[in-house]
Protein backbone atom coordinates (compact mmCIF):
# COMPACT_ATOMS: atom_id res chain seq x y z
CA UNK A 1 0.00 0.00 0.00
CA UNK A 2 1.30 3.80 -0.64
CA UNK A 3 0.32 6.74 1.34
CA UNK A 4 0.42 10.00 -0.46
CA UNK A 5 0.24 13.52 1.66
CA UNK A 6 -0.15 16.78 0.30
CA UNK A 7 0.92 19.54 2.28
CA UNK A 8 -0.83 23.20 1.43
CA UNK A 9 -1.51 26.38 3.50
CA UNK A 10 -5.34 26.94 3.79
CA UNK A 11 -6.70 30.71 4.34
CA UNK A 12 -7.56 30.96 8.23
CA UNK A 13 -11.32 32.33 7.43
CA UNK A 14 -11.32 28.83 5.64
CA UNK A 15 -11.40 26.55 8.88
CA UNK A 16 -14.54 24.91 8.62
CA UNK A 17 -15.65 24.98 5.00
CA UNK A 18 -12.70 23.23 3.89
CA UNK A 19 -13.58 19.79 5.86
CA UNK A 20 -17.30 20.28 4.89
CA UNK A 21 -15.80 20.70 1.11
CA UNK A 22 -13.15 17.31 1.69
CA UNK A 23 -16.57 15.26 3.06
CA UNK A 24 -19.57 16.99 0.49
CA UNK A 25 -17.37 17.19 -3.09
CA UNK A 26 -13.83 15.81 -2.76
CA UNK A 27 -14.92 12.31 -0.71
CA UNK A 28 -17.56 10.95 -3.53
CA UNK A 29 -14.52 11.19 -6.07
CA UNK A 30 -11.96 9.97 -4.46
CA UNK A 31 -14.07 6.80 -3.28
CA UNK A 32 -15.00 6.52 -7.14
CA UNK A 33 -10.96 5.93 -7.98
CA UNK A 34 -9.81 2.19 -8.71
CA UNK A 35 -7.33 1.24 -5.79
CA UNK A 36 -8.30 4.33 -3.19
CA UNK A 37 -8.68 2.71 0.80
CA UNK A 38 -8.81 6.34 2.66
CA UNK A 39 -8.61 9.42 2.88
CA UNK A 40 -8.13 12.34 5.67
CA UNK A 41 -7.86 15.69 5.72
CA UNK A 42 -5.35 17.23 8.64
CA UNK A 43 -5.39 20.68 9.96
CA UNK A 44 -3.37 22.60 12.60
CA UNK A 45 -5.96 24.12 14.95
CA UNK A 46 -6.28 28.18 14.59
CA UNK A 47 -3.54 27.92 11.79
CA UNK A 48 -2.87 27.49 7.89
CA UNK A 49 -0.89 23.99 7.33
CA UNK A 50 -3.43 21.38 6.01
CA UNK A 51 -2.16 17.39 5.15
CA UNK A 52 -4.42 15.61 2.54
CA UNK A 53 -3.50 12.06 3.89
CA UNK A 54 -4.53 9.26 1.68
CA UNK A 55 -3.89 5.36 0.80
CA UNK A 56 -3.93 3.72 -2.21
CA UNK A 57 -4.23 -0.44 -2.94
CA UNK A 58 -0.49 -0.26 -4.94
CA UNK A 59 1.95 2.45 -6.44
CA UNK A 60 0.10 2.10 -9.71
CA UNK A 61 -3.30 2.95 -8.33
CA UNK A 62 -1.80 6.30 -6.81
CA UNK A 63 -0.03 7.01 -10.15
CA UNK A 64 -3.21 6.68 -12.40
CA UNK A 65 -4.54 8.65 -9.72
CA UNK A 66 -2.08 11.56 -9.89
CA UNK A 67 -2.14 11.76 -13.35
CA UNK A 68 -6.27 11.95 -13.42
CA UNK A 69 -8.57 14.56 -13.65
CA UNK A 70 -10.03 13.66 -10.67
CA UNK A 71 -7.09 14.62 -8.95
CA UNK A 72 -7.15 18.18 -10.87
CA UNK A 73 -10.81 18.54 -10.07
CA UNK A 74 -9.95 17.96 -6.29
CA UNK A 75 -7.17 20.56 -6.61
CA UNK A 76 -9.23 23.42 -8.33
CA UNK A 77 -12.28 22.98 -5.91
CA UNK A 78 -9.93 24.02 -3.05
CA UNK A 79 -7.86 26.88 -4.91
CA UNK A 80 -9.77 29.63 -3.25
CA UNK A 81 -9.10 28.58 0.13
CA UNK A 82 -4.88 28.24 -0.99
CA UNK A 83 -2.97 31.11 1.07
CA UNK A 84 -1.21 33.16 -2.36
CA UNK A 85 -2.22 30.31 -4.86
CA UNK A 86 0.47 28.38 -3.48
CA UNK A 87 -1.05 24.31 -4.68
CA UNK A 88 -0.22 21.22 -2.53
CA UNK A 89 3.08 19.79 -2.53
CA UNK A 90 2.38 16.11 -2.46
CA UNK A 91 4.83 13.29 -1.48
CA UNK A 92 4.29 9.57 -1.56
CA UNK A 93 5.62 6.58 0.90
CA UNK A 94 5.09 3.36 0.86
CA UNK A 95 4.05 1.45 4.05
CA UNK A 96 6.53 -0.15 5.38
CA UNK A 97 4.91 -1.72 8.37
CA UNK A 98 1.90 -1.29 10.50
CA UNK A 99 0.33 -1.59 13.71
CA UNK A 100 -3.49 -1.65 14.88
CA UNK A 101 -5.14 -1.16 17.94
CA UNK A 102 -6.12 -5.21 18.78
CA UNK A 103 -9.20 -4.44 20.85
CA UNK A 104 -9.12 -8.36 22.50
CA UNK A 105 -11.91 -10.36 23.04
CA UNK A 106 -15.38 -8.92 24.33
CA UNK A 107 -15.74 -8.62 28.30
CA UNK A 108 -18.47 -9.45 29.97
CA UNK A 109 -19.86 -6.97 32.88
Amino acid sequence: MLVRMAFWKCREESWGEDSALFTERAAPILRGCDGFVEAKLLGEAGGEDRIAFSIWRDSETHERFAESPDLAAVTRMFEHMYVDGHRPVAKSFEIRARCERNPGPAREE
